[in-house]
């Protein structure tokens, strides 16, 4: 959609504010001059994004600049006048007194630097990174360090949590939790490239993947209990990998059934299968 204000015109493109504003005064490029106000933003993951905007003046209304006054006429210099020749002073050359050496310079030694993010806390780097990737998204939100209470695989340590705290904050999570794996996982981009080493990263939204961490947990209990009684694989919906692992890690410890993924790609499936 597009927008005009007096010469001024909006397009999600400079080229499409333009071809608006030249449609609406019906002119061509050639009677008028365009000024591209603002190229526009796209923003990020949807956020911010704004129109181009263009400034669009016919030329034939151009306001000329004023003629300005012709440069006075130059007079005749007069003829120079011969120059005389003088004779030099002849003048004593003081011999120049010996310099002395200079002093050799102490070479200094480098302080050997620390490297990137030695000694900063995983923590505060973490949660002023996302701070700042939702400021720039134009989110009202605060970040709260908590920690992890869901379930680890054998001798996996306990990942750093960032809860992001606000109000109507559904949209950071999306269909599936698509936009929260997205900001998930630029944020782990930014920590690890700012202290340059690992560090697992969950990002969470009012407590979200802690609340479905056991509604998975229950359901995959349940479901496994229906499998032992019908004597009956049961077939759970689709999940993204992180979903499927928490099925894995909740049934790997039951003596009565086993679990398999099945299937390809974002239709992968966790089926639970009676033992004999």
């Amino acid at each position: 959609m597009t927008s005009s204000e007096g010469n001024e015109f909006r397009g999600r493109t400079p080229e499409e504010a333009t071809e608006t504003g030249l449609a609406i005064l019906k002119l061509t490029e050639e009677q008028v001059e365009i000024e591209v106000l603002s190229k526009g933003s796209r923003g990020l993951l949807g956020f911010g994004a704004e129109d181009a905007r263009v400034r669009i003046t016919p030329i034939g209304k151009k306001t000329s600049k004023p003629a300005s006054p012709p440069p006075p006429e130059k007079t005749a210099a007069p003829p120079p006048r011969p120059a005389v020749k003088t004779q030099p002073e002849a003048t004593v050359q003081q011999p120049e007194a010996p310099k002395a050496p200079p002093k050799p310079e102490k070479p200094v030694e480098p302080k050997p630097s620390a490297a990137p993010g030695d000694g900063a806390d995983p923590k505060d780097v973490a949660a002023e990174l996302l701070q700042g990737l939702l400021d720039r998204m134009g989110v009202k939100a605060s970040v709260q360090t908590t920690e992890y209470r869901g379930v680890l695989d054998e001798g996996q340590d306990a990942p750093l949590v960032l809860n992001i705290e606000g109000e109507d904050l559904g949209i950071l999570i999306g269909r599936r939790a698509e936009t929260l794996s997205s900001i998930q996982y630029l944020t782990r981009l930014m920590v690890n490239h700012r202290l340059h080493r690992w560090v697992n990263v969950i990002v969470d939204v009012e407590g979200y993947r802690a609340r479905r961490e056991e509604q998975l947990a229950r359901l995959a209990n349940r479901m496994a209990d229906r499998a032992v009684s019908t004597g009956k694989p049961v077939m759970l919906e689709a999940m993204p990998p992180n979903e499927r692992r928490i099925v894995h890690i909740t049934l790997r410890d039951n003596p009565l059934v086993t679990t398999e993924s099945v299937g390809e790609g974002d239709h992968r499936k966790v089926t639970i299968i009676p033992k004999e």
